[in-house]
């Protein structure tokens, strides 16, 4: 990380609404309103929860979704695919390769399990039948007392039935398949650090976060710093205050999904034949399974692989932005599927593209008073796009105050946001190069009044989102969104308070050790 990525430069502006768990919606609207189909969100209640979908017609057909998934997929589909052990029943059908698993009811006694299992080969895995992005899920279980003390654990925290499985050794790989085709492969490695010799794990992991929030997909998925990540340095002998050598690499889960902190890397081209038809035949085992995200483990040597996990409603973003390798245009392929007669119909040019604002959508149907809201059709007119770099110390929210007025009068898009110590970046978008000389000549004019010393004109060729905001992280963040940030940085609160404890603790251990009291008069004299 911390790298040039080769991401699509059509969708790399994802805004702070989509990254947390709406990246696949964005960025498949997107894609469908950019081809001039009719975008609409709904608002479904269903039982006690309330679910956004999106709908994009060509006037002839209308196709509904949900994030990644669309309505090509059959409620079949997706009771089979919510059941891990109903899934493995369909697989075995069609001799796809699995692990050996067996499944348990909640109610079976701890004594009948380990009958059972006797004949499977440790290490085991344990994970709920419905579950998803690895929760309630126990790796690497080496001894029948781990099993026992990891069964205890997931029924605690799961009210499922469970499956246990033979751990299968390799790499994990979500394989996208659409219409009896790969379209994109990546494989996920689990949360992990590699040493500099001067920096303890904890101050890597921060680091590590940091580099993170430079990946749309990952903004909202830290490495978190929990029981089960001591739990981990503590079986390799390690704590959070341990300095790593230099290149050394520990990985800190043994679960690899992005939402654990792990980390996604294309491997479409590396796929094996075998692996392809693998994935290919593991979706068409599943009755109305138009298209999916494959779980499965890869075997490098044997050029094959067996299969975990089903997925109805796949996250994309691994696709869109992994942190090697190329990215790969899912959005693209799942609205030629839907809507083929659109194909090769999008300018993806940067300078002509726009962006359309998912939190005001989100804000509008979050307040219930909208139970659907169609956006605006995609601009298809030329615009002209100018940046401005204003060096002032004025307010930036005095600077927008000026021109107010103008901007909404005039239907601008384009925003407004502090670059850097008395610099402002405005960009101007709009069909009349008159009306955005109209502002600049008003700003040359207003020079001293809003102690400007010099404004640097250029081209802006990059996408824009439609509308004109003021941008900054909070700004561009839905009450929603703001409400979700407020208790992460909560949660991050209580993890230092307990850090803070923790630490504490050994100071005072150490000062009351035999050793600190005899070494008392050494550090006297040292002062």
């Amino acid at each position: 990380m911390g790298k040039e990525y080769s991401w699509l430069p059509h969708i790399t502006d994802i805004p702070l609404e989509a990254k947390k768990n709406r990246t696949s919606l964005y960025s498949i609207a997107l894609e469908g309103w950019r081809r001039g189909l009719k975008l609409k969100f709904h608002r479904v209640k269903e039982a006690e929860e309330i679910r956004f979908l999106y709908s994009l017609s060509d006037g002839e057909k209308e196709h509904y979704f949900n994030e990644s998934c669309g309505d090509d997929v059959t409620e079949e589909a997706f009771h089979i695919c919510d059941d891990k052990h109903l899934t493995y029943e369909y697989l075995q059908k069609e001799n796809v390769p699995i692990p050996i698993s067996k499944r348990f009811i909640r109610q079976e006694p701890i004594e009948e399990i380990l009958e059972q299992i006797k004949n499977m080969k440790y290490p085991l895995v344990i994970k709920p039948t419905d579950g998803s992005a690895g929760k309630g899920v126990i790796t690497n279980i080496l001894t029948e007392e781990q099993l026992v003390e990891s069964i205890n654990k997931v029924r605690e925290k799961v009210s499922e039935n469970i499956i246990i499985q033979e751990h299968v050794q390799g790499d994990e790989v979500r394989i996208y398949v659409l219409d009896e085709e790969i379209i994109a492969a990546a494989k996920r490695v689990p949360a992990n650090v590699v040493g500099d010799g001067v920096n303890t794990i904890m101050n890597l992991i921060v680091k590590k976060n940091e580099l993170r929030k430079h990946v749309p997909h990952l903004y909202y998925r830290p490495i978190n710093v929990n029981k089960a990540l001591h739990e981990r340095l503590n079986s390799l002998g390690y704590t959070v205050d341990t300095v790593l050598d230099k290149n050394e690499k520990v990985y800190l889960q043994t679960i690899s999904n992005v939402s654990a902190g792990g980390e996604p890397i294309d491997v479409t081209s590396d796929l094996t034949s075998k692996q392809k038809e693998i994935a290919i035949c593991a979706t068409k085992a599943i009755p109305g399974l138009a298209h999916s995200g494959v779980d499965m483990i890869i075997d490098e040597k044997a050029g094959t692989g067996k299969i975990l996990e089903l997925n109805t409603r796949p996250g994309i973003g691994s696709h869109l932005f992994p942190i090697e390798g190329k990215a790969i245009d899912v959005p693209s392929a799942i609205i030629d599927y839907y809507f083929p007669k659109t194909k090769n119909q999008t300018d993806y040019s940067i300078e002509s593209l726009f962006y359309f604002d998912l939190q005001i959508i989100f804000d509008s149907l979050n307040d219930g008073y909208l139970e659907e809201i169609e956006l605006q059709p995609y601009p298809k007119d030329f615009y002209v796009k100018k940046q401005l770099n204003i060096d002032t110390e004025t307010e930036l929210t005095t600077i927008y105050k000026v021109i107010k007025r103008l901007l909404i009068r005039n239907e601008f898009s384009g925003y407004i946001k502090n670059v850097a110590d008395n610099e402002i970046e405005l960009v101007l978008v709009n069909k009349s190069q008159e009306k955005i000389d109209e502002i600049i000549n008003y700003i040359e004019k207003n020079k001293s009044q809003l102690a400007i010393t010099s404004v640097k004109l250029t081209t802006h060729n990059q996408a824009v989102k439609l509308g004109f905001e003021i941008k900054d992280d909070y700004n561009q963040m839905s009450l929603l969104q703001l409400e979700n940030m407020m208790r992460d940085n909560d949660k991050n609160i209580g993890f230092l308070q307990r850090e803070l404890k923790r630490l504490s603790k050994r100071v005072n251990m150490i000062k009351s050790s035999s050793s600190w009291k005899i070494t008392k008069p050494l550090r006297l004299l040292k002062r």
